[in-house]
């Protein structure tokens, strides 16, 4: 057997041009070197075929679902964070101010004095309720955030383990192995997607909430 040096592509003995790019032929392999051609042969062919699966997942899906792991970590970071935050934010009101909020927004702070046993509307600087307002919307970007990576990582990471899971039912039910069509499969990789970008998206603008 002989390799093309230019082209790469292994030809017979016989012949002295290569049939894909013209380039004269040189010597013919060894026995090694023949060896070792067609087990790099083998893989690659073994590459493409796996590539064709129903569930293979490319090197950008490992990637994005190892960033959608990472995301989830950082999510649950910015949630304590935000936790020790408001706790510091509280602990600067004084005693007698009481704090009404709704779905975390501050609507009244009211203070009781008690000389009249009169309640009266409590003096809190504007930054006061403006750093409140941000560290409520850094925590519910991290909430989307944390929850869009958690759907994301395993469509990325394991699909095969998910069709299984979502598939179970057929399976105890009705004595049926499904195989996913490839409209499933789109379906899957665009919610993947979707919620790859959602997720890494709404941790990062938790972030930048928290820190501005």
């Amino acid at each position: 057997m002989k390799k093309c040096k230019k082209c790469g592509a292994v030809q017979s003995d016989d012949r002295t041009v290569c049939l894909d790019c013209g380039t004269v032929l040189g010597r013919p392999m060894t026995e090694s070197e023949e060896e070792r051609a067609e087990a790099a042969l083998d893989d690659r062919l073994d590459g493409m075929a796996e590539r064709t699966q129903d569930f293979y997942v490319s090197i950008p899906e490992k990637i994005m679902g190892i960033l959608c792991i990472l995301g989830v970590i950082a999510a649950v970071v910015m949630l304590n964070l935000v936790g020790v935050e408001k706790s510091r934010l509280v602990k600067q009101v004084p005693d007698y101010v009481s704090i009404t909020t709704v779905g975390g927004a501050v609507i009244t702070a009211t203070a009781f004095d008690p000389e009249t046993g009169e309640l009266y509307d409590a003096e809190i600087p504007q930054a006061w309720y403006d750093r409140r307002s941000q560290l409520e919307n850094a925590a519910t970007a991290a909430l989307l955030g944390l929850a869009a990576c958690l759907g994301a990582a395993p469509l990325l990471l394991i699909p095969k383990v998910v069709w299984w899971l979502d598939t179970l039912k057929f399976r105890l039910w009705y004595d049926w192995e499904p195989s996913p069509t490839y409209f499933s499969t789109v379906v899957r990789k665009s919610a993947a997607y979707t919620f790859f970008v959602i997720g890494i998206g709404g941790v990062i603008y938790s972030y930048f909430l928290y820190f501005i």
